[in-house]
């Protein structure tokens, strides 16, 4: 018997309404608060993918009609992660809980706790996958960005249906940079670089400046000590470019007046002496 984890649960009954918390399995109603990217987001998963879902055992058994609150339980079963593996491609156990999370979406405070809960890694990459797709660029990136420092070992199930070994910080990275993880398509998402211009985002600080606080303001002052004389680091790049060009013409040049000069020598060597003719006539 698996351990429950209380904190979520308390987060789950907190959060989730009063009402019916199951939505019809299969329901196509389309409401703007229950769209994400624009189309409802059990559809984020292709249709022979959810086909196949829809097939397996697991699903029958374990994910049909399970709510919110039920979902926990499940997710702390899980062993490994992975999309699907063996000769017909059947779904892991990670991917139908991740389809079930796209059909009841939950709340985001309870996905947030699946994130920042550290002893079940396989939730946290349950969350995160989930955040993955159906969250918001800035959402993404604040959240998943910290795990990068997760270097806990996780198992994958490869789809030749053989496991390895990878980390948390390795599925974190895949999932901010790849457009496929686990065969489904990830939504694509605003560069970070685009939401710093705006503002939306402060840019990111590396987790090296908390081992070594010198190493900011070192490369505070190395960046600042680019721009001399006025000159920004593209014109001191192109400067020195010409530069470089302009010496190895010279080089070039230097080296042609050597060769020729070779040449000259060893011509004159080689040409016959006329006083050491005359010499040898006059012998004969």
């Amino acid at each position: 018997m698996f351990p429950t984890l209380p904190n979520i649960n308390l987060c789950l009954k907190a959060t989730l309404p009063t009402g019916n918390t199951s939505k019809v399995e299969g329901s196509q109603e389309m409401t703007e608060d229950a769209m994400v990217h624009g189309t409802l987001p059990q559809f984020l998963i292709e249709k022979i993918l959810r086909l196949k879902i829809y097939e397996t055992k697991y699903w029958k058994e374990k994910c049909f009609g399970v709510t919110a609150l039920e979902l926990v339980d499940r997710a702390v079963e899980l062993r490994y992660i992975g999309g699907t593996y063996g000769g017909n491609q059947k779904p892991t156990n990670f991917m139908c809980l991740l389809f079930k999370m796209l059909q009841i979406t939950p709340e985001m405070e309870i996905v947030e706790s699946f994130i920042n809960f550290p002893d079940f890694k396989y939730i946290r990459v349950l969350g995160v996958f989930y955040l993955r797709l159906v969250g918001s660029a800035r959402d993404i990136y604040t959240m998943i960005e910290p795990l990068l420092a997760d270097f806990r070992k996780i198992r994958v199930r490869n789809p030749d249906g053989s496991f390895s070994i990878t980390h948390i910080d390795e599925i974190a990275h895949a999932l901010l940079t790849e457009n496929f993880v686990f065969s489904v398509s990830l939504p694509a998402i605003t560069s970070r670089q685009v939401l710093e211009d705006k503002g939306v985002l402060e840019p990111r600080k590396s987790k090296l400046f908390d081992i070594d606080p010198d190493l900011e303001q070192l490369l505070h002052h190395s960046s600042q000590a680019i721009v001399k004389g006025g000159l920004t680091e593209h014109d001191q790049l192109a400067e020195s470019s010409e530069l470089d060009s302009s010496s190895l013409e010279t080089k070039k040049k230097k080296l042609k007046k050597v060769w020729v000069g070779k040449k000259k020598s060893q011509a004159a060597s080689t040409e016959p002496n006329l006083d050491d003719l005359d010499q040898v006539n006059a012998r004969r």
